[in-house]
């Protein structure tokens, strides 16, 4: 990978710390929420519903640490450049 690119995924990777770390308390209040109204519910619909939700939020999740550990990889390169 050239410089700017790496430059590029690091500057992704660092954003991405950034807002994981600020959105996290509001994440960890929706998917308790999910998983409260996914307990109490007895309509299986509602609860596939709630399940599809809590994944979706995952997935959200998981491309925010995809994109982090891109940034750190892409950090580590430029560091061995230097």
């Amino acid at each position: 990978m050239d410089e700017r690119k790496l430059t590029k995924a690091k500057q992704a990777g660092n954003n991405a710390t950034r807002l994981l770390t600020e959105l996290e308390p509001y994440i960890t209040e929706i998917e308790n929420s999910y998983v409260d109204q996914w307990k109490s519910s007895s309509d299986k619909d509602e609860r596939e519903y709630l399940h599809t939700k809590l994944s979706v939020l995952h997935d959200l999740i998981n491309q925010f640490e995809v994109v982090i550990k891109n940034g750190r990889y892409a950090e580590e390169q430029l560091n061995r450049r230097y």
